[in-house]
């Protein structure tokens, strides 16, 4: 099963490293509004989850202008990376996938058409961030990425990251601990 995890995520790295598609104009500026508003005050026009973390960052992303991509007939879940959504459906319920709560399968959907970068290093992942991007975090030992955030501001020598489950709008990279691993995706 860990053989089988790393493999994904290694095939799902490397393609990241192809030149990215069009998916829609992204406005920084309408993304951090829309942390201000949500970081502590979930939006009522989503669903909210346990374990938020990735569904927050999906919104911010969507609402910075990222195109959704759904299916033609909308399931009310689909776990095909290739889509990232979360929409109403004709009977008023929720669709969406599972790239849209899921950190693995969010970083699956993203490095479909954006770059990713992954290191151990603190200092590597700040000198190749930057506002905007999408940020995982790999516990020490783990099989997967566990948590999702979105870095709101880059500074010299540090990130300021906002995310959900913890909510934070301006939570300091250094200041994390636990975390062996992490990766962004350039957006």
């Amino acid at each position: 099963m860990k053989e089988e995890i790393e493999k994904e995520e290694a095939t799902a790295e490397l393609l990241g490293q192809y030149e990215p598609e069009a998916t829609g104009t992204i406005n920084l500026k309408n993304e951090r509004a829309y942390a201000e508003k949500h970081y502590k005050n979930y939006n009522k026009g989503y669903p909210e989850f346990g374990n938020d973390c990735t569904n927050f960052v999906s919104q911010i992303l969507a609402e910075g202008g990222r195109r959704e991509v759904y299916p033609m007939h909308l399931p009310s879940y689909t776990t095909d990376s290739k889509y990232w959504y979360m929409k109403k459906r004709p009977d008023n319920s929720w669709g969406w996938s599972k790239s849209w709560t899921v950190v693995s399968d969010l970083y699956a959907h993203l490095v479909r058409t954006q770059k990713g970068y992954s290191s151990t290093s603190k200092s590597s992942i700040i000198s190749n961030a930057k506002s905007g991007d999408v940020i995982q975090f790999k516990k020490p030992g783990a099989d997967r990425y566990s948590h999702t955030m979105w870095i709101y501001e880059k500074q010299s020598s540090n990130l300021l990251l906002s995310g959900h489950d913890n909510d934070y709008l301006k939570r300091s990279f250094n200041a994390i601990t636990g975390y062996a691993k992490y990766r962004i995706i350039k957006m």
